[in-house]
């Protein structure tokens, strides 16, 4: 193949494995053929594709694509084991929040697989929004979009003052909290916020106490383990959201 891709163009995208440089050329990147696909059918227009053999430049000869060998591959892929596809995508802005259907608020959540794991559940679960605190983890951590497999393409996020969006909101916000009400007790209205707290702090107590209700996912009386995973509790809260509002027939 003659497009092979020019050194300057690899050494730009070895550099948008740090967040400093994925900010400053507003570009992140997105790998395996699985995970790419979704991007390209809900509308996201690749900056530039790399793939290592032939078939797969057969299937984005319609894209700005590049060829590179096995060992360019490694070089700017983030796995131990490459791919045979390397795609980059623009960053987008998204347009400001309307309060509708279920909108997980996530306090300062520092892990980006489980900040990916809660995009693709919520997706699964038809949620289409998320707002996350200033200093959560970055949605395009190339961790984050891996464990997202896809579903950052279609659900929009935000960071924003999550203590200024709930006081100019009309929506009830409701919390997760050990001590709070039982949640398959609860009847969660079609639109409320969510707030999920940091993986080892839980959520803020200025947060908790803004909260409208507080609730609690119920264990077993003779259990282990200490508490849930952040992005389960959100997946047991999500599907029960889902089944209350008549989705799961």
């Amino acid at each position: 193949m003659n497009n092979h891709a020019p050194a300057n163009l690899l050494k730009l995208v070895r550099k948008l494995h740090l967040k400093k440089y994925r900010d400053r050329y507003g570009l992140f990147i997105v790998e395996r053929l699985k995970t790419i696909k979704p991007y390209l059918s809900n509308g996201w227009q690749p900056e530039y594709i790399f793939v290592s053999d032939e078939a797969q430049y057969e299937i984005f000869k319609n894209y700005p694509v590049f060829y590179v060998n096995e060992r360019e591959m490694k070089k700017i892929s983030l796995f131990k084991t490459p791919q045979k596809v390397l795609a980059v995508f623009k960053m987008r802005n998204f347009e400001p929040l309307e309060p509708k259907g279920l909108i997980p608020l996530l306090d300062y959540v520092q892990d980006p697989g489980n900040l990916g794991t809660l995009a693709r559940t919520a997706d699964w679960f038809g949620i289409t929004r998320m707002v996350c605190s200033p200093g959560s983890a970055d949605i395009y951590n190339p961790k984050t979009i891996q464990a997202a497999m896809g579903a950052l393409a279609r659900i929009k996020v935000y960071y924003a003052d999550l203590k200024q969006l709930i006081k100019n909101s009309r929506i009830p916000v409701y919390v997760a909290d050990m001590d709070g009400v039982n949640l398959f007790k609860t009847k969660l209205p079609e639109n409320l916020f969510i707030i999920l707290g940091n993986e080892g702090h839980g959520v803020s107590s200025e947060l908790k106490n803004m909260a409208n209700y507080r609730i609690t996912i119920p264990s077993a009386p003779d259990k282990i383990s200490e508490s849930l995973n952040l992005a389960m509790s959100g997946g047991i809260i999500f599907s029960h959201w889902f089944y209350l509002q008549g989705f799961a027939t």
